[in-house]
């Protein structure tokens, strides 16, 4: 299910799917790497990172949780440069600097 929501760009239900799961398989990697994935789509980087930091405690040569890691890093940084314009053009709308 999880996957379905994902492909549907429904990323909240998405974590949502693979948390249940990961009731049952704690130890899921590939569940963990959909979660990350998820999070990482929902700006929720601190929880993206720590399902990614699981699995390469489970998986440590798991390429897929580096591509995944890259990702969020360069979302994370997308998102803080958004950040960062958005707060400019704030104060110049009220005249400050």
């Amino acid at each position: 299910m999880a996957a379905a929501h994902m492909a549907r760009c429904e990323f909240g239900a998405a974590a949502a799917r693979c948390g249940d799961a990961l009731q049952l398989e704690p130890d899921s990697i590939r569940v963990l790497l959909r979660r990350a994935k998820a999070l990482t789509q929902r700006g929720e980087y601190a929880l993206a990172e720590a399902d990614l930091a699981r699995v390469k405690d489970l998986e440590p040569w798991s390429y897929e949780a580096e591509d995944a890691l890259a990702e969020l890093r360069a979302q994370r940084k997308q998102h803080s440069k958004g950040d960062v314009a958005f707060a400019a053009a704030a104060m110049a709308a009220r005249g400050t600097k």
